[in-house]
């Protein structure tokens, strides 16, 4: 996931990503989704809507673009 965002844009938020990852509090959900060569095209991070229904957050999202 870090290495996408930082391909892509230049950013690089890897703590972050840890963090979402391990949902210590069981607050994010993390979709994601392969690549055909086995790699990460793209990635959603939000949070889950029983934990926080008023907020809605969505974290910043990478999806591959389709023909």
């Amino acid at each position: 996931m870090a290495a996408l965002e930082r391909r892509l844009c230049g950013v690089d938020r890897e703590r972050d990503f840890r963090c979402f990852l391990a949902d210590r509090g069981g607050l994010w959900q993390v979709l994601v989704v392969d690549g055909a060569d086995g790699g990460l095209d793209g990635f959603l991070v939000s949070v889950r809507g029983a934990a926080a229904p008023a907020t809605g957050v969505v974290t910043p999202t990478f999806l591959p673009e389709t023909g």
